[in-house]
């Protein structure tokens, strides 16, 4: 069984005592494990910049990247891919000088936006290899900074992680749209909205038009990939991919709140799934829309 995951993440690390020397051991195995693809189907990798005392090796914009794939790079540039039998970083390359120098190093991170479909297995990545319950170790405590955001194709959740000198915790949320002038376009893998009357929908074919049309407003105006389908008896769909300008954002809560209004006034459930995450990956941010009480109410967090 396979699936994919959407991860962006991002590591700082002050190598200060044994415990730091520990950690950045861990975060060169992580990186090991992406080269030699293990429990990966393939990989789409959008950003890896990796930094060692100010030396940097960044590689970017890799697609349908698959097992027996290796990186080079040139003076800390990347210059191009090699098949090889047995995937394993080139020992000339710079990357490998890096990552062997890290544990001697003062100050390592690592920043990372991929998209991979992963395999059950000992190997896993982002938020499964990196997130914790557990307490995080005196020794790190202000010495490991870390950022996550994850989305699924077969989950609607959107897993939020933050690390810094406090310990462990989620983003908290604030209601409202917080400033985000710097991200342009936003992203959601798996909007969803449900209508469920408690009769069939085409018991009433004034009912029904009112709501198709608005589905269909909705959808051309938010440009969703699929025409929305008629209610099947008394269940009304429609989800998929979405991704908007942050002006349509702040239009989406109006739109959505008709939505709400026709199921108030129809005794109809909406069931809404609606988080957005910066399209660009970078930075860590997220709005989101839910239901309550008759109300639209949307919630922004920024970490």
């Amino acid at each position: 069984m396979s699936w994919e995951i959407n991860t962006c993440e991002w590591h700082k690390i002050r190598n200060v005592n044994d415990e730091t020397r520990q950690e950045v051991e861990r975060l060169v195995g992580y990186i090991q494990q992406f080269n030699k693809m293990m429990n990966m189907e393939s990989m789409t990798l959008h950003t890896l910049r990796f930094s060692v005392d100010g030396k940097e090796v960044l590689i970017k914009d890799l697609s349908e990247w698959e097992p027996g794939t290796t990186w080079v790079t040139k003076g800390g540039t990347f210059v191009g891919i090699k098949q090889a039998e047995h995937t394993q970083w080139i020992e000339t390359d710079d990357f490998v000088k890096m990552l062997e120098s890290a544990v001697d190093a003062e100050i390592i991170e690592l920043e990372m936006v991929y998209s991979a479909i992963v395999l059950h297995g000992e190997a896993v990545y982002g938020c499964s290899y990196w997130c914790t319950d557990k307490p995080i170790p005196e020794g790190l405590l202000g010495n490991v900074e870390r950022k996550m955001l994850e989305y699924y194709d077969q989950d609607d959740s959107v897993w939020l992680y933050a690390l810094d000198e406090n310990g462990v915790g989620e983003p908290t949320y604030t209601e409202g749209f917080l400033n985000y002038s710097d991200i342009t376009s936003w992203f959601s893998y798996n909007f969803g909205l449900e209508l469920n009357a408690e009769d069939s929908w085409e018991e009433d074919p004034e009912i029904m038009e009112a709501l198709m049309n608005m589905a269909n407003e909705f959808a051309e105006k938010y440009d969703m990939c699929d025409e929305p389908d008629e209610p099947y008896e008394e269940a009304f769909e429609m989800s998929g991919s979405l991704k908007l300008s942050s002006e349509k954002m702040i239009e989406m809560k109006k739109d959505l709140q008709k939505f709400a209004d026709f199921a108030k006034n129809t005794d109809s459930e909406m069931i809404l799934t609606a988080i957005f995450t910066s399209d660009e990956g970078y930075p860590f941010a997220a709005v989101e829309y839910s239901l309550e009480d008759d109300d639209i109410i949307v919630k922004s967090c920024r970490y």
